[in-house]
């Protein structure tokens, strides 16, 4: 199994220097129809982990196209039935220390929540010092 698949490897690795090295490779890279840089919607939610991924995206946004930042939840985020019926399911995040919040009708960020709004807006206030370090950062206003 363990030939195979370094078999594989390698022939993968041939090919991929001979579509490099190739005549063609040249006019494979400027096809007309193919898009400069790849577009992409962004989704997000406030957590920790989605904020700092949205600051690494803006920051390499000269690399592709962001078409749209998009407020997101996961099945955590839960928005209750809106009758403030409680919930309360142990050993989940509201649950566990430092919180233990108890039952909850809702599991959602504020109402005014503008997490997306503050990182562009930071974004907005750097945007003049990352053109001179390269031409083809979008502006805040595109964002």
């Amino acid at each position: 199994m363990c030939f195979v698949r370094s078999r594989c490897s390698l022939l993968m690795l041939v090919a991929a220097a001979l579509v490099t090295i190739s005549p063609f490779a040249p006019i494979l890279a400027q096809r007309p129809d193919a898009p400069a840089r790849p577009r992409v919607v962004i989704t997000a939610d406030p957590e920790l982990d989605d904020s700092n991924t949205l600051i690494r995206a803006l920051l390499y946004s000269t690399d592709f196209d962001i078409e749209g930042l998009v407020y997101a939840s996961s099945q955590f985020h839960w928005r209750g039935d809106g009758r403030g019926t409680t919930q309360y399911i142990p050993g989940r995040e509201y649950t566990r220390p430092p919180l233990t919040l108890g039952p909850q009708s809702s599991w959602r960020w504020a109402p005014d929540e503008r997490f997306i709004e503050d990182l562009v807006e930071a974004y907005g206030k750097v945007y003049p010092n990352l053109k001179v370090h390269h031409a083809g950062y979008p502006a805040p206003a595109v964002l």
